[in-house]
């Protein structure tokens, strides 16, 4: 009997996972929510559990968001130890390639208080402005 008249698959449906520590670090706390779409998006792009590099154009981020702040996004995700440029398309017309890292467990929270901490926002220096 061929696989398809077997009747329905017990595959799951693709999904995109993301670690409960990493959802509760102070690091994933600070990502914008335009940071956190892109994080979903580069992760889309794995075929395996276990890829830890991705291509990823600027432009399949269009449908969700600018392209300017999907620049920012990126490099957020940078500075916060999730993801590294592991290939810089830029001028040369190239896709550029994105390695997920762990160092995002390392950070730390900006300040003591972590619903003040959200998004690296210090509000002692808003408030003595």
């Amino acid at each position: 009997m061929r696989r398809r008249d077997r009747g329905p698959s017990k595959k799951l449906p693709p999904f995109v996972p993301i670690l409960k520590d990493m959802i509760k670090s102070p690091a994933f706390i600070q990502l914008t929510n335009a940071s956190r779409t892109a994080y979903l998006l580069l992760k889309a792009q794995c075929k395996h559990y276990d890829d830890l590099e991705v291509k990823f154009p600027y432009s399949h981020a269009m449908p969700y968001m600018d392209k300017h702040t999907f620049s920012r996004s990126i490099s957020q995700l940078v500075e916060l130890g999730f993801i590294e440029k592991s290939f810089v398309g830029g001028m040369f017309r190239r896709t550029n390639i994105y390695k997920f890292i762990d160092t995002w467990e390392g950070i730390k929270s900006k300040t003591g208080d972590m619903a003040n901490s959200i998004r690296g926002v210090d509000m002692h220096t808003v408030r003595n402005r």
